[in-house]
């Protein structure tokens, strides 16, 4: 917290990787440590099966079915509308090749990008 960091460790790859606190999340973890619910460097969660926890909550909330992989597409895309670079999206899902994956199963929701982009070729 004290960086402005959060890190992570991805299974799929077994490598760790940080993304920022991002706003939205700061006074929660803030609120954590003030209780004493967190200490610096311990998880936040403690979350054996995230699936199985995300359909519980779902459930007890009366909520239609949400996984991991929903709320991730979810974060990608409102982080490509509202016009965040695909290498920094990459870095934040813990990906390695400089956004190349984001760009290919996202780039259609930039048309407006594209558009833009389009309109710099004036004859000049």
């Amino acid at each position: 917290m004290d960086a402005g960091k959060i890190w992570l460790f991805r299974s799929k790859t077994d490598t760790g990787y940080s993304i920022p606190v991002f706003p939205q999340l700061k006074a929660l973890l803030e609120g954590f440590q003030a209780s004493g619910r967190i200490a610096t460097g311990q998880p936040v969660f403690k979350v054996r099966d995230p699936k199985k926890a995300l359909t519980n909550a779902c459930v007890r909330l009366g909520y239609p079915h949400f996984s991991p992989r929903s709320l991730r597409r979810c974060f990608i895309t409102r982080a490509v509308e509202l016009g965040i670079d695909f290498k920094t999206i990459a870095s934040w899902q813990g990906h390695r090749d400089g956004g190349v994956l984001i760009a290919k199963t996202y780039s259609h929701l930039r048309n407006e990008h594209s558009d833009a982009m389009a309109r710099k070729l004036v004859a000049g």
